[in-house]
């Protein structure tokens, strides 16, 4: 057993996480776990818990932790109603409890924005008074699936890290890097630059850097566009000496393909003024057509399976391929076109192909059924449009700002020659509501065509 319930206290559902954190199979053991939970009815607990000690803090704060670990998928009403105490509780907080809530809290979209909204007004107001590693904790846990605008924020936390940089780990210095660089936060590049050169220094020039942290390194700088010469010929160094270990982590080895193929491109687009010789991009050439098989490969595992699932914020991708099949338009789902992952692409496309009326035979198909197997269609460029569906994850929060790594995708694919249309989640919504299937159809051909033509006049 790795849960105990003891009879006597609410806050005695311990989980002992080093048994997890340090075993082989996570997985499975997260799996024995949920299965301990259901046994001993620690749903109903945590709803008893959340009605009984709404005046314990330190309690409240250890079940919300327990909460969103336990129950990872299903834990919206749960955390909905733990939550609730810090509508009125956040200010009172301590600095430790303060930041295990609204660690907890920024890290799940809650189905209201208000205690979020609340604890990140009380984060921008503490800030200056939190350890930076603390104020580094909370950020990562803001950027990972918060729904409300946290821009203002961000303006005004970066500095204040940056002031007290120098006690921070060089793996804390390229977290503050990456969520600055998946943020976009232009507002603050001369920021983000003063700590590239701070953990340039902190690693004796990248020399004594972890590859993993060169490669968040790498991918934020190629996000913002920052191509000095001597840092990137440094950095890469690093990832030549141990290009090795990069098949050993897909998330690095994602990283620092896409840095190295947005550098080919800068240099492709005339964009560098760089004075290396050609053996440095040979050997660019090189790592990455070695990369490319395992990394295709688990690119289009991972393709397969999103295809399979619902997205986020109700936006069905399957509902999407089959508006899309429905216009008469040939439509290949998953694809990965230049290393970048793509909803769709329209093969062929001639305006005079498009239907303005519904294809019966594909309305009778169910707009859950997604094909069976995703197959890889090589994409030309001046024939084929693709089509990518943004959802929340695509942009900073509750705001407009594209997301650094959607950022990139666009610019370079544009860069690369290929014609691109995006279909944005709260417009799709809109269609969604629609009453019958007949007027989804209407809504949704008009949207598309609205975007065929924009491209058309580019």
């Amino acid at each position: 057993m790795i849960l105990t319930k003891d009879q006597h206290d609410y806050n005695t559902f311990i989980v002992d996480y080093s048994h997890i954190e340090g075993a082989k199979d996570k997985k499975a053991l997260l799996e024995m776990l949920r299965k301990q939970c259901e046994e001993i009815g620690v749903a109903d607990y945590f709803n008893r818990a959340a009605d009984e000690l709404t005046d314990s803090d330190a309690t409240m704060c250890n079940l919300l932790f327990s909460a969103r670990r336990i129950f990872p998928e299903d834990n919206m009403q749960i955390m909905d109603r733990l939550s609730s105490h810090f509508l009125t509780a956040a200010k009172r907080l301590d600095t430790k409890h303060f930041v295990i809530a609204a660690y907890e809290l920024f890290h799940v979209a809650l189905t209201s924005d208000e205690v979020q909204l609340i604890m990140l007004e009380e984060f921008q107001s503490r800030a200056s008074k939190l350890p930076p590693f603390e104020i580094i904790n909370l950020l990562w846990s803001l950027t990972s699936g918060n729904r409300v605008d946290y821009l203002n924020l961000l303006n005004s936390v970066f500095p204040i890290v940056n002031q007290n940089k120098s006690g921070l780990l060089p793996s804390q210095t390229t977290t503050v890097l990456y969520c600055m660089a998946k943020c976009n936060n232009v507002e603050n590049l001369s920021v983000f630059n003063e700590i590239v050169e701070y953990f340039r220094r902190q690693t004796m020039h990248f020399t004594r850097a972890k590859q993993k942290d060169v490669c968040v390194l790498l991918w934020a700088l190629a996000v913002f566009e920052v191509y000095k010469e001597d840092i990137w010929v440094e950095a890469v160094g690093n990832i030549f000496a141990n290009k090795h270990l990069l098949g050993n982590n897909p998330p690095n080895q994602g990283q620092v393909v896409n840095a190295l193929r947005s550098l080919q491109i800068a240099r492709q687009s005339n964009l560098l003024d760089w004075k290396q010789e050609q053996a440095f991009w040979d050997k660019i050439d090189s790592l990455l057509d070695e990369s490319k098989p395992k990394f295709f490969e688990n690119r289009l595992i991972a393709r397969q399976k999103n295809f399979q699932h619902r997205i986020g914020d109700k936006v069905d991708p399957t509902e999407v391929y089959s508006l899309l099949r429905q216009t008469g338009l040939k439509v290949i789902p998953e694809q990965i076109v230049d290393m970048y992952n793509i909803d769709y692409v329209i093969k062929d496309f001639k305006f005079e192909a498009l239907q303005t009326t519904p294809d019966k035979e594909l309305w009778k198909e169910k707009l859950a059924e997604a094909p069976a197997e995703v197959k890889h269609v090589p994409c030309d460029k001046t024939r084929d449009v693709l089509v990518e569906v943004d959802g929340p994850n695509h942009f900073v929060g509750g705001s407009q700002r594209l997301q650094g790594g959607t950022l990139m995708k666009r610019r370079n694919l544009s860069r690369l020659g290929y014609r691109l249309i995006f279909l944005t989640s709260p417009e799709l919504r809109e269609i969604s509501r629609a009453a019958s299937p007949s007027a989804r159809w209407t809504l949704f051909c008009g949207y598309l065509v609205d975007k065929l033509k924009g491209l058309e006049s580019q």
